[in-house]
């Protein structure tokens, strides 16, 4: 069975957005993102899965990026990777092995390599697809990082399962709490997203 995974490391470009770059009029770049891998990365925390970020970039974009999510570790401008995840690891205290690292591009192969889990989106560059341990359906930017979660759910929970039905006797009883747990879920998914949008102006 697959370790635990406690900790989770994210390249941004390529994996949190599509990769691409649009400049506006006043030559400002623009990055898209995915509101699905924005209420999954919401989703893990939630659970207790403890979030750290690698990226080469140094813009306002990643400001952004910075400010917005529940990051534990935050290492901008650097592509010493797989250095950067050794000091994380060392820092927070949990093994490689209950370490998850995505990433899509040249810099993300080694740290792939090291993690106890290495995913990468259905786009990221060939050298990762062959350094990952899955290589995920999905595009960067395009939903991946719930499909991250359901993979993890299927192999072993992430900390904590928190997403399960519970169990009620008799089958009038388990339709009736299968319906009460949907509300409820529903309910603290649009409190998260309620929460973020208002960060967010």
């Amino acid at each position: 069975m697959m370790e635990k995974i406690e900790l989770i490391v994210f390249d941004i470009d390529g994996v949190l957005t599509d990769g691409c770059i649009t400049v506006d009029a006043d030559g400002n770049e623009l990055k898209r993102i995915n509101l699905k891998d924005v209420d999954a990365i919401f989703e893990l925390h939630r659970r207790g899965v403890r979030l750290a970020a690698i990226t080469g970039e140094d813009t306002r974009i990643v400001d952004w990026f910075e400010q917005r999510f529940p990051w534990e570790y935050f290492y901008r401008g650097n592509k010493e990777k797989l250095e950067t995840l050794k000091r994380i690891e060392k820092d927070s205290g949990v093994s490689a092995k209950n370490i998850a690292y995505i990433g899509d591009g040249k810099y993300d192969v080694e740290p792939l390599r090291y993690a106890g889990k290495g995913f990468c989106p259905a786009n990221a560059i060939d050298s990762a697809r062959s350094a990952a341990d899955v290589v995920l359906q999905k595009n960067g930017g395009e939903g991946c990082i719930w499909e991250l979660i359901d993979y993890l759910d299927k192999k072993r929970p992430c900390v904590k399962a928190l997403s399960k039905t519970p169990r009620w006797f008799g089958v009038g009883s388990a339709f009736a709490g299968f319906l009460v747990y949907k509300v409820i879920k529903v309910l603290v998914r649009r409190y998260q997203m309620k929460r973020f949008w208002k960060r967010l102006y």
